[in-house]
């Protein structure tokens, strides 16, 4: 019997599963371990919301107000709310305690679909594998968080949505690497795929978009390591990514992509945490950092050319007891050129954050209610057109 789920063969699994079914625990932890967290929330909002990758509508994973297209003001101003559950998420980490070891790891997200129900699909974020080379450094290849994005977050359980396109950069990337560890510092370098397919820069004709990936992205990092803090600068380059040519002849189809970026990630104690970043690059959205700033195609006798973004967001976190935690901060990220963006282009983002949550007394679920404020100017025809709302999420998380 054969059965799938986007590409996942379920029969394989059960046949795992049935192999080691035999196995103590003990031998079950050293082949496998499993994690994750069961999310479900309920999102409101005073005007349209949109989510990574998709200007129409919907609470996926909220990063902007929106505009929807085809809509007059009214109903974009209206109350609006969904259920989500596609945050969820579930992984394995393989082998754990050996010196190669590996990771899968799945989410059920859709941007393009509002609501998806029953439609939802697995989405691979994780598959990684891992060689420790020594005790203080360890070869990576795989898809894993990018080494750009310096794995500093904000504090929040809009997990997907992660103040990305409003001061936050570096999502997955396919990458090989090496990683060094001291005492007190930490080295990376990778070397990544720089992911300029068509989709990436935009709804181009197929056959004017370059999707060579011969040409990989080159990542640093460096960080300064105490007990309970980092801080550090990450930065990545991209030699060659090429626009799309919309009629006419472009002598300048071949760009570069780059970035540079400081973090914090910071411990006062045990009950108060600071993260925190500030970036500044070049058509950074074409390399699938899920920023801003992405090359504008040529058009007639107008060659493409590149834009530039700065931002950043700070975020805090306290806790008030084993079962009470506070959080918040905001971000904001702009796109330089504002001139140049095309119509619909989003020109700045503001994300303003307050959250809490509360651990259940004998157990894991966390009961959370966080409340942002998308303000978004977005650049039309006639004006550029500024939007804010008022959004709220209100879930049960238990984390296995």
């Amino acid at each position: 019997m054969k059965c799938s789920l986007s590409g996942i063969s379920i029969a394989a699994c059960l046949i795992l599963a049935t192999g080691i079914s035999k196995a103590s625990a003990a031998e079950l932890e050293s082949i496998f371990v499993p994690y994750g967290f069961l999310t479900a929330s309920y999102w409101t909002a005073d005007h349209s919301v949109v989510s990574v990758g998709t200007l129409n509508s919907n609470f996926s994973a909220p990063v902007a107000s929106g505009l929807d297209r085809g809509q007059d003001d009214r109903q974009n101003l209206r109350v609006r709310g969904a259920f989500e559950v596609q945050q969820s998420r579930f992984g394995f980490q393989i082998f754990p305690k050996s010196v190669v070891h590996g990771k899968f790891e799945f989410d059920f997200l859709n941007s393009a679909n509002a609501a998806p129900a029953t439609a939802s699909q697995l989405r691979l974020r994780i598959a990684k594998i891992e060689w420790q080379l020594s005790e203080s450094s360890m070869l990576f290849i795989g898809q894993d968080w990018d080494l750009f994005g310096a794995g500093v977050n904000p504090h929040t359980h809009n997990w997907v949505g992660n103040e990305f396109q409003g001061g936050n950069v570096g999502f997955m990337r396919q990458q090989l690497g090496i990683l060094t560890r001291s005492e007190h510092m930490e080295y990376g370098f990778a070397l990544g795929m720089a992911q300029n397919s068509a989709s990436n820069l935009g709804a181009f004709p197929s056959s004017n978009s370059d999707t060579d990936f011969s040409v990989p992205t080159f990542a640093l990092k460096v960080a300064l390591l105490s007990d309970k803090s980092k801080y550090g600068v990450t930065g990545i380059y991209a030699p060659r990514i090429s626009a799309a040519q919309i009629g006419g002849l472009d002598t300048s189809n071949s760009h570069t992509a780059f970035g540079t970026l400081l973090f914090a990630d910071a411990a006062a104690g045990d009950d108060f945490t600071i993260h925190a970043k500030l970036y500044w690059g070049q058509n950074l959205k074409d390399i699938g950092t899920l920023a801003l700033s992405a090359i504008v195609p040529g058009s007639g006798t107008a060659n493409s050319r590149n834009l530039h973004e700065f931002g950043g967001f700070i975020s805090v976190a306290h806790s008030f007891s084993k079962l009470w935690n506070a959080y918040g901060g905001f971000g904001y990220a702009k796109i330089s050129e504002e001139s140049a963006l095309p119509t619909e282009g989003l020109i700045r983002n503001w994300q303003t954050k307050l959250g809490g949550d509360y651990l259940i007394p004998d157990s894991k679920a966390k009961v959370f209610l966080e409340l942002t404020r998308y303000a978004t100017q977005y650049k039309f025809a006639a004006d550029n057109t500024g939007f804010a709302a008022y959004a709220s999420q209100l879930g049960i998380e238990m984390p296995f």
